[in-house]
């Protein structure tokens, strides 16, 4: 039966890809007028006004709507090095500059799905299906994005760490700075699961980032910035509630997302003989769990966990669970309480071996301590 249910999933999810590539090929000619307006509007302002006057609302509202193709504005809320990343693509014109953000971001997607999947055709048909497979993932490009980008570097940084290239590991984790309040806690659960100079030298490249930033910045576009986060939960009001606190409320939320990162940074260290793929998905999911600010889009990076934890070869977690998992969080998507109820129960799968059953965080043929 399992042997038929492998081919048959891979069917599935080309023609679930198929359906959803159509859909987001024609769903560009309104998404040029959403997310990418604000990296290339904050890229302008730097050009004719400095990097510090990026985070003015006051520039950016017109510089966003003065691209026109959409009534609607947001603030630009990211990080500068995402504008960093967009802003020569300003010297184009705005159509031209999206298009290149599409082919980029759908490459990228493509890519980490590429080198995250096992080496059998059958596996690699899986994992690129999983990702494209979710209409609301699939999207992720034509939106302007940088989340595929993300997902790409968390791979890149898996791959590094498997070839025992942890400097360029490290390196290669620093990109997920473009959107970090999507995967900001996998290079801690890295951390916690002894992958030191992983650590250090993502710390180190981030730093670096973070430097070149307060220097472009320069001490009034910081505060700038700074007063924009503070001042962004009523741009996020109509957002999902993807946190057990929005969700619960803070009295009852905030202790449990508490105990649920107590919980992910136990099984990156329950787990840190078996390699890093499930600290990189712990840190993934924690992240997801606490973080306030997401889009629909940005929930490829738990398609990059389930990716690792299928990778991890779990006795608790088979191909089965995992796919049933991925099934219930595309259907989490539209019921947010069903998403985070399944992430959370998945950090509680992980820690089930240590009530007993220690023998499955160890590599086969080796005995715990």
């Amino acid at each position: 039966m399992g042997r038929l249910l492998t081919p048959a999933a891979a069917a599935a999810l080309v023609v679930l890809t198929a359906f959803d590539v159509v859909l987001s090929a024609a769903a560009t000619t309104w998404q040029i007028g959403t997310d990418f307006r604000m990296p290339y509007a904050v890229g302008e302002i730097a050009r004719s006004h400095g990097w510090q006057h990026i985070y003015e609302l006051s520039l950016q509202h017109p510089a966003v709507l003065g691209l026109g193709h959409s009534d609607l504005f947001y603030p630009y809320l990211n990080a500068p090095p995402w504008a960093f990343l967009v802003w020569p693509l300003t010297f184009i014109p705005y159509p031209v500059a999206y298009a290149i953000c599409v082919v980029v971001m759908t490459a990228c997607l493509l890519a980490a799905a590429l080198l995250a999947a096992p080496s059998d055709r059958l596996h690699r048909i899986i994992y690129v299906g999983s990702a494209f497979g979710s209409l609301e993932v699939a999207l992720g490009p034509g939106f302007g994005q940088p989340a595929a980008l993300v997902a790409l570097a968390i791979v890149g940084c898996w791959r590094l760490m498997k070839a025992d290239r942890p400097a360029l590991a490290g390196l290669a984790l620093a990109v997920i700075s473009v959107k970090p309040n999507i995967a900001l806690l996998v290079p801690l659960a890295l951390l916690m699961a002894g992958h030191t100079r992983v650590f250090i030298y993502w710390a180190a490249a981030t730093l670096a980032l973070v430097a070149i930033s307060v220097v472009a910045l320069q001490p009034s576009g910081v505060q700038e910035y700074l007063v924009l986060l503070a001042t962004g939960p009523r741009f996020l009001a109509s957002e999902p509630a993807w946190t057990l606190s929005r969700l619960l409320g803070t009295t009852v939320g905030l202790p449990l997302e508490v105990l649920v990162l107590i919980g992910a940074a136990a099984a990156a260290w329950l787990y840190r003989r078996r390699g890093p793929e499930v600290p990189i998905a712990a840190g993934i999911l924690a992240t997801l769990i606490v973080s306030p600010y997401m889009h629909t889009q940005d929930l490829v990076v738990l398609v990059v966990a389930i990716w690792m934890l299928h990778r991890a070869e779990l006795e608790q977690l088979n191909g089965r669970m995992l796919a049933a998992f991925w099934v219930v969080a595309i259907v989490g998507i539209e019921w947010t309480p069903l998403l985070v109820a399944a992430e959370v129960a998945l950090i509680g799968v992980l820690l089930y071996p240590a009530l007993g059953r220690r023998r499955l965080l160890v590599p086969a043929g080796t005995q715990p301590r």
